[in-house]
């Protein structure tokens, strides 16, 4: 069972109230999807993970409500965030999870970051069945790629990251980019000796199912 707690606390933005509902305990009993989305029986908590400001359009898990504002993202906030949290006022799950995205690429926060944050806006347009789930997973792919880029990330990372991108490839119906990158990964894994990446990524080059 997923238990929530009702919290108020104060933007640090503009200093107006927000109330959230914090995730306190969940589960992963229904099991995870192949694109690692967990999935609990009862109530998801994937949309109360991250909350918005609705005055100002902050937004984040609760951590961010507790961290100084720069004033660039102040401004970034005020001309793009704002106009949008007052016109589609509360903004659904799967927008908060992509403005926190906007926000992490704002603060210069890593790429996977930010590609985790649209994975999972995709993942709550899946909930709502709203069309922008495959663009926001083109936008996990851009993010995770860009991350692959750099060279700061763990050999279990890569093999991930990897997978994740030939995976999203392949639930956005580009068959020939999803055999390319699951077939990276497979080779990857096997390297770095993450066996589970390695049958995973094989099984959806060949057998792909929803579910890992």
């Amino acid at each position: 069972m997923t238990r929530l707690t009702e919290k108020i606390v104060t933007c640090p933005n503009c200093g107006a109230e927000v109330a959230m509902n914090i995730v306190r305990s969940t589960n992963t009993l229904g099991g995870r999807a192949a694109d690692f989305r967990p999935i609990a029986v009862g109530e998801q908590p994937l949309a109360h993970l991250v909350h918005t400001c609705p005055s100002c359009g902050l937004t984040g898990e609760e951590d961010a409500f507790f961290e100084e504002v720069d004033d660039r993202t102040r401004e970034l906030i005020a001309e793009r965030l704002t106009p949008l949290v007052r016109a589609e006022a509360p903004p659904p799950p799967s927008r908060r999870h992509e403005f926190a995205a906007w926000l992490a690429e704002w603060r210069g926060l890593p790429p996977g970051t930010v590609a985790q944050y649209y994975l999972s806006a995709a993942w709550c347009c899946v909930d709502e069945e709203r069309a922008a789930e495959a663009d926001h997973r083109r936008r996990a792919i851009a993010g995770f790629e860009q991350a692959l880029a750099g060279h700061d990330l763990g050999s279990r990372d890569r093999a991930a990251f990897t997978y994740l991108i030939g995976e999203l490839h392949r639930r956005i119906g580009d068959a020939e980019q999803a055999a390319e990158w699951l077939g990276r990964a497979e080779e990857l894994a096997r390297a770095s000796e993450e066996t589970w990446i390695e049958a995973l990524a094989r099984r959806q080059a060949t057998d792909p199912q929803d579910m890992i």
